[in-house]
């Protein structure tokens, strides 16, 4: 015996709905973050740059999806980029790493190359963290003449 129609109504609905929920996200950095501070951490010195004194249109911004993400890096003067990038982005929460596979980088060097961060999310601030950072050539006496450093970078939710 076939049922109306009317009678499967209450389930294709159900199952309408279920459909239209916004699907939830594959990882916690999703979003889009501001960045507040960065710090390196160098042999014997800390260097400590708070973003946060700066307008909000003048700091770094990145757009984090499930799969990619994009980085923009306002000039002070707020006229142009100092730096910019998108990629690829896998995150591990099992491990709390989150990597970067850049496709493009306004820094040459960058481009077809893989940063692995840790990352630890506390009170909507994200901690992006990197041991093996590499040295740019002006810090490597300042360092100690090691070729890497530890950095930390905050950026908050928006």
């Amino acid at each position: 015996m076939r049922l109306p129609f009317y009678a499967a109504l209450p389930a294709m609905m159900i199952l309408a709905i279920a459909g239209c929920q916004p699907p939830q996200s594959a990882h916690p950095l999703v979003g889009t973050w501001e960045q507040l501070r960065s710090q390196a951490f160098l042999a014997d010195t800390t260097l400590v740059w708070n973003i946060a004194d700066r307008s909000p249109e003048y700091r770094p911004l990145k757009i984090v999806s499930e799969t990619h993400f994009a980085y923009l890096h306002p000039s002070d003067s707020g006229d142009s980029l100092l730096h910019a990038g998108k990629g690829r982005v896998e995150v591990n929460t099992h491990d709390s790493t989150y990597t970067e596979h850049i496709h493009f980088h306004a820094v040459e060097g960058l481009k077809g190359t893989s940063l692995r961060f840790k990352f630890e999310l506390d009170e909507g601030l994200w901690y992006h963290i990197r041991d093996d950072t590499p040295i740019w050539d002006a810090a490597r006496d300042m360092n100690g003449g090691r070729e890497t450093y530890r950095s930390v970078e905050i950026w908050e939710r928006k």
